[in-house]
């Protein structure tokens, strides 16, 4: 098999609780490459595979990390325009621009073993609603999540689980029956009379 050397790279896995990675050092927190390249292709720390950033632990961080800089990198691009919108279409921004960086998180979420993780995954997706609709960071979680109406846990366990499903009809050669479950939001944007906000 023919491999572009410029478009790939090498990750080196290793346990969660690995003391020592091969051809890795750690500085600080993080996990370091010792070498620039293995066969001339790139050693990383860090490689994004289909929209998502896996490193040398397989954690959530590198995923956390790229979503907060995105959403933020969106935010200030849009901020004229979302401080004359209404709360129903700041909400609607936050689905079609921000809402889908999440979507790789989904598999990460479901095997993460740190329960510090995942609450920080979620803790950033409320983060990330509650700046797109400019209300205050004191915003009740649980009334957010009523306006949000997109549960990352629930939606992770089904995703999973239904991507299990279709594999097992894949390999068995059946017509594939199991769908995933649908993640449009309801139009109504409830709540915001309850926090006297227009």
């Amino acid at each position: 098999m023919s491999l572009n050397k410029s478009k790939s790279g090498v990750v080196i896995f290793a346990n969660r609780k690995a003391i020592k990675v091969p051809k890795m050092k750690k500085i600080g927190n993080a996990w370091k490459p010792t070498e620039d390249c293995i066969g001339g292709i790139p050693l990383c720390e860090r490689y994004k595979y289909l929209g998502t950033w896996m490193d040398s632990k397989l954690t959530c961080g590198a995923q956390i990390y790229h979503i907060k800089k995105k959403a933020a990198h969106i935010f200030v691009k849009l901020y004229s325009y979302l401080a004359a919108a209404s709360a129903d279409a700041r909400r609607d921004m936050w689905q079609t621009m921000v809402s889908p960086l999440f979507n790789s998180a989904y598999v990460l979420l479901q095997y993460e073993p740190s329960e510090a993780n995942r609450a920080s995954l979620e803790r950033l997706q409320r983060m990330t609603f509650k700046k797109f609709l400019m209300i205050s960071k004191s915003t009740n979680s649980i009334l957010v999540l009523d306006m949000m109406r997109k549960d990352l846990r629930k939606l992770s366990y089904a995703i999973v689980t239904t991507c299990k499903l279709q594999w097992e009809q894949r390999k068995a050669f059946q017509s594939i029956t199991a769908t995933l479950p649908c993640l449009a939001l309801n139009n109504s944007l409830r709540g915001f009379q309850m926090i006297g906000v227009s």
